[in-house]
């Protein structure tokens, strides 16, 4: 796990990167191959950064690995890269851009390597209107924002077809991975295969290691950007532990017109943990033998004029294990490119589905189920520990159930207010702390308007009865003894809604952090809670709580909270 680090926050984004494609660049002269790393054929590249790459296309191994990949298509590379870019690194991808003499926008070229996976990909622009693309080893790599602001006035259908041939061949090759493995595992040479858990028919992808189910997928609007939200249960098939991490800029969606969805912040990945680098990897998506847990992704596209908009959706992104090497240390294992495909609005999971249900019911007492973290489990995906329970999400040492939703309009401008009471039960035989992380309380109604915990850049001041935890601080004050349950009530808001009507049903998401207070009284997040809860109809506001719930919101962008905040480093 990855010590929290409670400083202020930093204004700067998560750059908002395309896709999972395999990367290839250039640079100047080379080095002779036997000084490159072991395993790495290209790392004599990365000496040529800032570097014009002309020299580089006569260099090996990279001049006879283009040649293969490209065919005929070489001589098309080399004239559409004169001139072309100075070779460059994003963030750890090698790339160069460039056109024919007097061509721009007619013959163009983009040249991406990753140097890491040992992987060259290549795409080319003819005459207006053609794109075609290559990998190498039919992988997928992240594409820098160089390469993709080139791309912006490539033509769009073309470019979005030849993407989707790159995730094509990447998922065949997947395909055949995994079915190779399955005969070496009949033939005994390896372990034995996990069960398969994906339903035939449903948004999964399964290894040996996980499955990853899109239990919800949603579209909206919000401002100046189109939204597309997925919630994946993802389940350890191990008779381990599996600790698993995203790759910072791999996810992308695109859908049936060829627009592209990219994660712009790091607050639109929950439950999983970000890899940034080798030497900068969040654990606190950890599961036990069997167990599941939740994730959540949200990817954003700026609206324009004149674009006409998708209906069905594909996604990628890549997860990657981590290995505990000793007590202390960690190391990166295998990496896996998970793709989900045909997916539409308001997509919901199968009846008999793992997942943190939800129901039109009203919710009843979820049956007490031992947890231990460390306790050995078979391979296949464990009970949910919510069992028939509506409106119930569980993972790990936790449930959390819905005992009430509300919802009405309030104020001058008739602002719609949704409020939900949550029941939170620790399963553990331990105590355990668990707090809201701000900015994170969300909904999306029947119409398909979103609300939101407030005005960004204003104090979240939406949930009542549990701690927060913010970039600097941690509140620990929600602290469950074993088996014990409490309450906390979020409240989300969508402002000046005008003439429209309420919503009956709503998807409501929060992200609830599991804190640990270390000897030197420093906090640290432990694991993260991405709940999703679908179907929820509402029930009458109380009356008790309409004149402080106006309160509530009359004073929450003014007031600071009051109590001690426990802070880290």
């Amino acid at each position: 796990m990855i010590v929290r680090t409670f400083s202020a926050r930093s204004g700067q984004l998560m750059l908002a990167l395309m896709f999972s494609l395999p990367l290839t660049a250039s640079g100047k002269a080379c080095a002779q191959p036997n000084q490159n790393a072991p395993g790495k054929p290209l790392e004599y590249l990365r000496k040529h950064v800032g570097q014009e790459p002309y020299d580089l296309w006569k260099s090996q191994p990279l001049q006879k690995r283009l040649t293969a990949l490209l065919g005929l298509e070489y001589r098309s590379l080399i004239a559409n890269m004169n001139p072309a870019s100075e070779l460059m690194k994003s963030n750890g991808i090698l790339h160069t851009e460039g056109n024919a003499p007097h061509e721009g926008g007619v013959e163009e070229a983009i040249l991406l390597v990753d140097v890491d996976n040992d992987t060259i990909e290549v795409f080319l622009r003819h005459k207006e209107t053609i794109v075609r693309a290559w990998a190498e080893h039919d992988r997928t790599v992240v594409i820098p924002h160089d390469a993709m602001e080139r791309m912006r006035g490539w033509p769009r259908s073309a470019l979005a077809q030849a993407l989707a041939n790159l995730q094509r061949n990447a998922s065949a090759s997947s395909t055949r991975d995994t079915a190779r493995s399955a005969a070496q595992t009949s033939s005994g040479t390896t372990q034995s295969a996990a069960p398969t858990i994906c339903q035939a028919g449903a948004a999964c992808y399964e290894s040996n290691s996980f499955s990853a189910t899109i239990n919800d997928f949603r579209t909206s609007a919000a401002g100046r950007f189109k939204i597309i939200t997925a919630n994946l249960r993802i389940t350890n098939k191990l008779n381990r532990g599996l600790t698993l991490g995203v790759e910072q800029g791999s996810g992308l969606a695109i859908d049936d017109q060829g627009n592209r969805y990219v994660i712009d912040s790091p607050n639109s990945i929950r439950g999983l943990g970000v890899i940034t680098s080798s030497s900068a990897v969040d654990t606190k998506f950890t599961l036990a033998p069997g167990e599941s847990g939740d994730a959540r992704v949200e990817m954003l596209l700026a609206m324009e004029h004149n674009i006409v908009y998708g209906t069905s959706f594909q996604i990628s992104m890549t997860l990657r294990e981590i290995d505990r090497v000793g007590a202390s240390q960690l190391r990166l294992g295998r990496e896996h490119e998970v793709r989900f495909a045909q997916l539409t609005n308001g997509l919901a999971p199968r009846p008999n589905s793992l997942m943190g249900g939800a129901s039109r019911t009203e919710a009843a007492q979820p049956p007490v189920a031992p947890y231990n973290a460390t306790q050995s489990a078979p391979v296949t995906a464990s009970p949910d520990a919510c069992g028939a329970t509506p409106r119930c999400y569980s993972s790990g040492p936790v449930v959390a159930t819905i005992a009430q939703v509300s919802a009405s309009s309030v104020g001058n401008f008739k602002d719609h207010v949704l409020r939900v009471d949550v029941k939170f039960r620790n399963l553990s035989s331990q105590p355990i702390i668990l707090a809201y992380a701000s900015g994170t309380s969300t909904a999306l109604d029947n119409l398909g308007n979103s609300y939101s915990w407030g005005h960004t850049g204003s104090h979240d001041l939406s949930a009542q009865g549990i701690g927060l935890t913010t970039r600097s601080s941690a509140d620990p004050q929600f602290i469950l003894q074993p088996g014990e349950t409490r309450s906390a009530t979020f409240q989300v808001i969508r402002y000046r809604p005008g003439n429209s009507a309420l919503g009956t049903l709503f998807t409501y998401a929060v992200t609830i952090d599991q804190l640990e207070i270390l000897p030197s009284q420093q906090i640290r997040t432990t694991r993260e809670f991405s709940m999703n809860f679908l179907e929820l109809r509402t029930s009458a506001f109380p009356a008790q709580g309409v004149g402080d719930s106006l309160r509530k919101l009359g004073d929450i962008f003014t007031k600071k909270r009051s109590g001690p905040q426990t802070g880290g480093h």
